[in-house]
């Protein structure tokens, strides 16, 4: 989840509008959602992804 979305998250706009899937509804409460503050979040994954492949 992106950063910028931190503030919809405080407000509970977030995840009202993430929940008001009607009939998905239920799958998604039982999702975690979390926010990533670290930018470099997706090379350090592939950075660990690739050495894993040796």
């Amino acid at each position: 989840m992106a950063p910028k979305l931190l503030r919809l998250l405080h407000q509970g706009e977030f995840l009202s509008s993430f929940l008001d899937k009607g009939r998905m509804r239920p799958l998604l409460e039982q999702l975690s959602v979390q926010v990533v503050v670290n930018a470099q979040v997706g090379l350090r994954g592939a950075a660990r992804y690739a050495a894993n492949l040796w």
